[in-house]
């Protein structure tokens, strides 16, 4: 709300009036889509995650709706046999990798089972550049 007055007066009107924005656009909406992912490693191996790994080769693959890139990963649940790892340090449930150390090829998995039948895995999300909104 605002008052006015003439120049040079000190008198300004005694009933303030409003200005009202209206503001174009979409707010910026959270990932689509994040499907599943799957790979395949040796006993004791290490497997190095890839922004592609995450995104791209999902099934169904990543998507936004503005086609921003996905920014950061949150693991829900971390794997019972394995070891999720960021920079060699073991990840725990909750934690946010950025995409950033995934492009580095600091996010691994390592295999420390001696079950070589065993399916292993784990529950991430992912959020956008744009919204910062975690889906999966």
């Amino acid at each position: 709300t605002f008052t006015v007055s003439d120049t040079g007066s000190l008198t300004f009107t005694t009933s303030p009036k409003i200005v009202t924005f209206e503001v174009l656009g979409n707010i910026n909406a959270a990932p689509s889509v994040v499907g599943d992912g799957s790979a395949t490693i040796d006993l004791n191996a290490t497997y190095v995650f890839t922004r592609a790994s995450l995104t791209s080769a999902l099934v169904p693959a990543y998507s936004d709706p503005e086609g921003d890139a996905a920014d950061l990963l949150k693991i829900i649940t971390i794997p019972i046999y394995g070891e999720l790892r960021i920079s060699g340090i073991p990840v725990v449930d909750g934690q946010i990798i950025t995409f950033a150390d995934i492009d580095l090829g600091n996010f691994t998995y390592v295999n420390t089972t001696d079950n070589i039948t065993t399916l292993e895995g784990f529950e991430f999300q992912i959020a956008d550049t744009g919204s910062g909104i975690f889906i999966g």
